[in-house]
């Protein structure tokens, strides 16, 4: 009987041990570290992001992080420790350039009398550089529980900063006219998505970028819950294809980002 009692207790200890590196964030002063300097086969991360499952929301194969990153961050570290396929990771936050994302792997610690504890097996970590369409993946495997170390970092809005969630631009009002404005229009498009979903759609910035109408609109969707915000990201995207027969083929899974623009004196909400 004691020897079934020790073995729960390092189980127990080692799923602690497990989880308290995956949250060692709060009370650790961060290192300043050049993004030049930041490498896949480094053994320690300082200044991670971390999204878990909590963070996440998914609509069939699509998926939404309701985290979003500053923009003035060179190349962020992430760590996504949630349910999500790989293949998709390549193409988050697409504002930046250069993006590594580390993906820790949860592993079985078997004990006896049928005990067993949750355990970081093993780390994957990605390089994505982006540059004018192409992109560049490097990657590299790290085994055990304690070959990596992470130090997390909560990434507040500063006051002059909205997070957005969607973002779509228009052309000319006349010369030539952008298709985009053609019907349905994005007010018929709002009021329609509002009456549906009993919700209102506000706090949405209009910006002018040029002298014939030509214009952006950043949506920050703050009065939607996270399942609503994707669900308008896909149902915009999809009102905006300009041939119907697009509509109809089977669009690839993908994960949606926020991101965070700094707000100015041109801008204003509409």
């Amino acid at each position: 009987m004691k020897y079934i009692l020790l073995a729960c207790s390092l189980l127990q200890l080692a799923v602690c041990q497990s989880q308290q590196k995956l949250n060692k964030a709060t009370a650790v002063a961060a290192k300043s570290i050049p993004s030049n300097r930041i490498s896949i086969n480094d053994t320690a991360f300082y200044n991670v992001i971390r999204i878990d499952d909590k963070n996440v929301i998914r609509n069939g194969d699509d998926y939404l992080f309701n985290v979003s990153i500053p923009a003035n961050c060179q190349m962020p570290v992430i760590c996504v420790d949630a349910k999500i396929p790989s293949s998709l990771l390549k193409d988050i936050y697409p504002e930046f350039s250069k993006l590594i994302v580390i993906v820790p792997e949860w592993g079985h610690c078997e004990g006896g009398a049928g005990w067993y504890a949750e355990i970081a097996a093993r780390f994957e970590i990605f390089k994505f550089e982006r540059n004018h369409g192409m992109q560049k993946i490097d990657s590299t495997v790290v085994w055990g529980d304690d070959a990596l170390t992470m130090k997390f970092i909560d990434q507040k809005l500063k006051e002059d900063e909205a997070e957005i969630y969607y973002t779509e631009s228009f052309g000319s009002k006349c010369c030539p006219r952008d298709p985009q404005r053609n019907k349905p229009t994005r007010e018929e498009f709002i009021d329609l998505f509002e009456k549906q979903n009993k919700a209102k759609i506000i706090n949405t910035y209009f910006e002018s970028t040029g002298e014939e109408g030509e214009s952006n609109y950043y949506y920050t969707l703050t009065e939607l819950p996270d399942s609503l915000k994707l669900k308008f990201i896909l149902e915009r995207n999809n009102s905006r294809l300009l041939h119907e027969e697009e509509s109809k083929i089977k669009k690839a899974p993908a994960i949606h980002t926020p991101s965070r623009i700094k707000l100015d004196s041109k801008m204003r909400k509409v």
